[in-house]
């Protein structure tokens, strides 16, 4: 079974979030009892721009107009960024509070 553009593109996601998760764990730079608020400041850095909110938009072929649990996203850059949430809450291989609190 082939990789679709969306899958390698939600796998690669959470590879960079793993990646920047652990070298900032190991650093001391993440407060596990705030990690939730880590999450939302992590996916804020990959959208301050509307081109990189639109490629986000594109590549895990989310409809910029459905409702979502944080709320109806009123930009190409909130919409982003209930995608990337998504990606990062629901894939199995991310690391969580959970995962690191085990290391």
């Amino acid at each position: 079974m082939g990789y679709t553009p969306k899958h390698i593109a939600e796998n690669s996601i959470v590879q960079d979030f793993n990646e920047t998760v652990a070298i900032d764990f190991r650093n001391g730079n993440i407060d596990l009892e705030d990690f939730y608020s880590y999450i939302h400041e992590y996916i804020e850095t990959l959208i301050i721009y509307t081109s990189d909110a639109k490629d986000y938009i594109k590549n895990l072929d989310y409809d910029i107009f459905q409702e979502h649990e944080l709320g109806k996203a009123n930009s190409y850059e909130q919409a982003a960024f209930c995608a990337i949430y998504d990606v990062i809450m629901e894939h199995e291989d991310t690391l969580t509070e959970e995962k690191l609190r085990r290391l």
